[in-house]
């Protein structure tokens, strides 16, 4: 998970840090917030992840950024027709 946006839209790495452990989070030599972790993929993770909104990419694995795409598309599906 890469976080480039953290001080302009309030993710703080301690919020990070808290949640996966302080050693988890590490700036890169680009100047980003990355975390890594191992922790279950399970409906809470997509959920949590997308509470996040654009405010972080997720890197891998390509099944839990399947499974977030397919979360957020089925929001976008329910209120589609509703604008």
């Amino acid at each position: 998970m890469r976080n480039s946006r953290t001080e302009t839209y309030g993710i703080r790495p301690r919020d990070v840090e808290e949640w996966l452990g302080v050693d988890a989070v590490y700036k890169g030599a680009d100047g980003n917030l990355y975390a890594s972790a191992t922790i279950p993929c399970d409906d809470w993770l997509i959920s949590k992840l997308l509470g996040f909104g654009d405010k972080v990419s997720i890197l891998h694995p390509k099944k839990l950024i399947y499974d977030v795409c397919d979360a957020a598309n089925a929001v976008i599906n329910l209120y589609s027709d509703k604008h």
